[in-house]
């Protein structure tokens, strides 16, 4: 109980220094691109996020909401990704304990995603990717009860909150979508086909309208507006779980994130539990891959990533409670190299 509550009280200590730096940089364009779609009605919302072509409008409706409360300054608009930040820990914290892990592994799998590089900056991004990683999370914890045979009356509790997460995440970002389908396929591999129908068909209902909204507008145009990035090259597969886990820090600290990490994930693969984790890690990185490839989308940008962060940090958490030290050890330096990437 000690190391978890020393474990806690850095995370306390991460969200104060996500708090403290939050007005480190000015507003950029595509955070103004948000505040002025917000500002209108949710006619002119909805009309100026379809011109955006890039994200979905659940974060413009958010920010929306938001600024119906708050005035529309600097230190209040960085506040909302703030607290999307806090929502992530706390459901990545939820989840770790959904799945069995230890109060130490809870702690260690809440302390992973606050060090992560691209949740911490998410914590700062008025964009919707805070939301996403906490909206994640919550798609892993309501999933787990439906793997094995939960008691009466749960299923259905289960499913509905598992549905509204992936609705959520599918309206916050189109990456949101792998993970819908990485999940969809854990539920079919544990006999709960229904489940993974009833999941995606529905999911992708809601979705429907926003389809039609893109649909409607210029195609090339909105491959043109969402392939914006960076152009994947071998080096950035290699370093694959360093980038994950160290973000943009020196080659060194991140080829040793990618190797410790390859063997987490290879590890991973022995376990089902784990093996399940691992899929939902690879899902939003394949299909950057092949997008990419098969679509010459430049898509390459790590805060694409961040849906495979929570299941990530929950794999490094059920390393930390492994009898053996070597993965702990290997753990505490996932930590402090995610932390150099942070800071």
């Amino acid at each position: 109980m000690l190391w978890s509550a020393l474990v806690m009280a850095l995370v306390v200590g991460v969200v104060a220094g996500r708090a403290a730096t939050l007005l480190r940089y000015d507003l950029w364009y595509d955070e103004l691109y948000s505040v002025f779609t917000a500002l209108g009605d949710l006619g002119q919302l909805w009309q100026a996020s379809v011109a955006d072509r890039v994200h979905p409008p659940l974060f413009y409706i958010v920010l929306w909401g938001w600024l119906k409360v708050v005035e529309p300054t600097p230190t209040l608009l960085r506040l909302l990704p703030l607290v999307g930040f806090v929502l992530a820990l706390g459901a990545t914290w939820w989840a770790a304990g959904r799945i069995g892990l230890t109060s130490r592994g809870r702690a260690v799998a809440t302390l992973a995603v606050a060090l992560n590089p691209i949740a911490f900056d998410a914590g700062a991004d008025l964009r919707g990717y805070a939301l996403l990683a906490a909206l994640v999370a919550v798609m892993i914890g309501a999933m787990h009860p439906l793997r094995s045979d939960p008691e009466p009356g749960q299923p259905q509790r289960h499913l509905a909150l598992l549905i509204a997460a992936a609705i959520g995440a599918t309206w916050t970002h189109y990456f949101a979508w792998p993970t819908v389908v990485a999940v969809a396929v854990v539920l079919v591999l544990n006999h709960r086909r229904r489940d993974a129908a009833l999941l995606l068909g529905i999911t992708a209902l809601a979705f429907a309208p926003w389809l039609a909204a893109l649909l409607g507008a210029e195609g090339e145009q909105t491959a043109a507006q969402i392939g914006w990035g960076n152009t994947l090259g071998l080096h950035d597969a290699l370093l694959l779980p360093g980038t994950l886990l160290a973000g943009r820090t020196p080659l060194i600290a991140m080829a040793i994130a990618a190797v410790i990490g390859w063997t987490l994930l290879v590890t991973a693969l022995k376990r089902t539990p784990s093996r399940e984790l691992a899929l939902l890690v690879a899902a939003p990185p394949a299909a950057v891959v092949v997008a990419s490839l098969t679509l010459g989308l430049a898509i390459w940008e790590p805060r694409y990533l961040i849906g495979a962060v929570p299941p990530l940090a929950l794999l490094l958490a059920m390393w930390s409670d492994s009898i053996s030290p070597l993965p702990r050890i290997a753990a505490v330096a996932l930590l402090g190299l995610s932390a150099w990437g942070a800071v």
